[in-house]
């Protein structure tokens, strides 16, 4: 072992592994799923208040 040897480094031989958590694309992935989320859950509380406040006014 060299001390530079880690120029022959190579995922073919096993040397290191790609970690799927820092890429570009998983992050991306991440994003949207969070964004979709946040959406769904605006919605549905929309609804929720929007429905309480339908009742509040139709009982008075």
């Amino acid at each position: 072992m060299g001390k530079n040897d880690f120029y022959t480094w190579t995922i073919d031989k096993g040397d290191y592994l790609r970690d799927e958590y820092s890429t570009l694309s998983y992050q991306k992935k991440i994003i949207t799923r969070k964004k979709i989320k946040i959406t769904l859950f605006t919605f549905i509380y929309c609804g929720i208040i929007s429905a309480i406040t339908y009742l509040i006014f139709v009982t008075l």
